[in-house]
């Protein structure tokens, strides 16, 4: 049965390809070394049996190629295997988890007493008055103290 080749990369002129069936056969990767030199369209090749890759240097066009290697049955080509990746989410969709993650942490760590908003609402009238008593009274102490206040309404209230 002639084995699969995944394309890893292909440029104008080289192609590497990946057999996983035969990866470590030795004898495999000596022959097909022989073989491919024997196709006009073939520049060069490198064969590596350790890592099961195949390095070919032609001219011409690619479909001469396959058309080579499928005739010998020396390998078919196929497109390069998709490796699911792990999905990877938006800055901000991180950012917004690890924001619930540590509300979550504060709230256990302070058994319900404390949760992000509360800290948040002293923290900027902390920071309110430490600009009022620097005499910086005027927009950043009324900033900060006025983001403590719409945050302050925007929590619900527990009756």
């Amino acid at each position: 049965m002639t084995p699969k080749a995944y394309i890893q990369h292909d440029l104008p002129g080289r192609l590497r390809v990946y057999i996983p069936t035969h990866k470590g056969l030795d004898k495999f990767f000596t022959q097909l070394h022989v073989k491919l030199g024997e196709c006009d369209a073939i520049d060069g090749a490198h064969v590596n049996a350790r890592t099961g890759s195949v390095l070919i240097y032609y001219r011409g066009e690619k479909l001469i190629i396959a058309d080579f290697l499928s005739r010998n049955n020396l390998f078919l080509l196929k497109q390069k295997k998709q490796h699911h990746q792990k999905k990877r989410h938006m800055p901000v969709k991180r950012m917004s988890n690890f924001i619930e993650m540590l509300d979550q942490k504060i709230i256990q760590k302070s058994d319900n007493n404390f949760d992000l908003n509360f800290l948040t609402v002293g923290g900027l009238a902390c920071l309110a008055l430490f600009q009022a008593i620097n005499g910086e009274a005027l927009p950043p102490a009324w900033m900060l103290l006025s983001q403590a206040i719409s945050t302050i309404r925007q929590y619900p209230r527990e009756d």
